[in-house]
């Protein structure tokens, strides 16, 4: 979804959940304000709750003045509403659910006045909470939440710089390397002879088939589309460290996983395993990891 500066969204649940943070705010259908883009990472928005508690922010404001008080804002825009300032955290746009709508209209601020304001407290709040200033023993661990979305940035990135390498490969007329068992393609070195077939270290060991002396396996990459419960399952199958994930989504993310393979060069192949070969898919970028203990990924 393409952001509109100044305008007011509503956040999907998944992002709480995997944020996991006790001092933010979640109440349901609460609009948050797209304010601040990164300066660092373009992927960042800095968003604002909103509250209706007028008269606890009016307080603050009387007391400490209208420009001292970083901690709310009065959206004069709106009848009850206040941006709650101290309670600002990032987010990027794979959280967003919907547009905030009054009337059936998106809600834009478009009061210039108000959004320096706003823009100026906000900033000022974001560069104390970046050095661990907190204005509140309960506020919001920032630091924390823009880690977490910074290194899933850079991951979905990378998995898809490996999804790209692949298509490269085929549409320069290089030799695309596949599992000769499901068609998949498979990111991994060139062989020497020239072959293009490989079979899973999985499938070799379930079928005996015999290796021609000296032969290593080598180590391939594929993209897998999974939950991540599923990859959590996977690794933990795989004897790997894993990491509990609280609440974890059923949304179907691409990862991209290391399996170890031999090129059918390097295998003494009968007939009868030959005629289980399948060509190679020409489209398809990625796979799903099936629970049965049939073809599967080819692990």
């Amino acid at each position: 979804m393409d952001i509109k500066k100044n305008g007011f969204y509503l956040i999907k649940k998944e992002f709480f959940d995997k944020i996991n943070d006790p001092y933010i705010p979640t109440k349901e259908n609460r609009p948050v304000f797209f304010c601040i883009q990164d300066k660092k990472n373009s992927e960042l928005w800095w968003v604002i709750p909103m509250t209706s508690q007028l008269d606890k922010a009016n307080k603050f404001i009387s007391k400490y003045g209208e420009e001292k008080c970083y901690k709310f804002e009065i959206n004069t825009t709106m009848d009850k509403s206040v941006f709650n300032i101290q309670d600002l955290f990032p987010i990027t746009s794979k959280y967003i659910d919907r547009e905030f709508k009054i009337d059936g209209v998106h809600y834009v601020i478009k009061d210039k006045n108000l959004i320096k304001k706003v823009e100026k407290k906000a900033s000022k709040v974001i560069s104390m909470a970046m050095v661990g200033e907190k204005m509140l023993n309960t506020s919001v661990n920032v630091q924390r939440i823009k880690n977490i979305l910074e290194q899933e940035i850079n991951s979905e990135k990378n998995k898809k710089l490996e999804v790209e390498n692949i298509d490269i490969n085929k549409s320069n007329g290089q030799i695309t390397n596949y599992n000769c068992f499901t068609g998949e393609p498979i990111n991994i070195e060139n062989h020497s002879s020239g072959e293009n077939k490989w079979m899973a270290k999985k499938d070799v060991e379930r079928l005996e088939i015999e290796k021609k002396e000296n032969v290593k396996e080598k180590i391939g990459k594929i993209a897998v589309m999974m939950t991540e419960k599923e990859m959590e399952d996977y690794r933990k199958n795989k004897g790997m460290e894993t990491k509990e994930i609280t609440n974890p989504s059923n949304e179907k993310k691409l990862y991209i996983i290391p399996v170890p393979y031999y090129n059918i060069s390097d295998l003494k192949i009968t007939k009868e395993i030959e005629q289980k070969f399948v060509p190679m898919k020409e489209k398809e970028k990625s796979q799903e990891i099936e629970k049965s203990k049939g073809q599967g990924i080819g692990d």
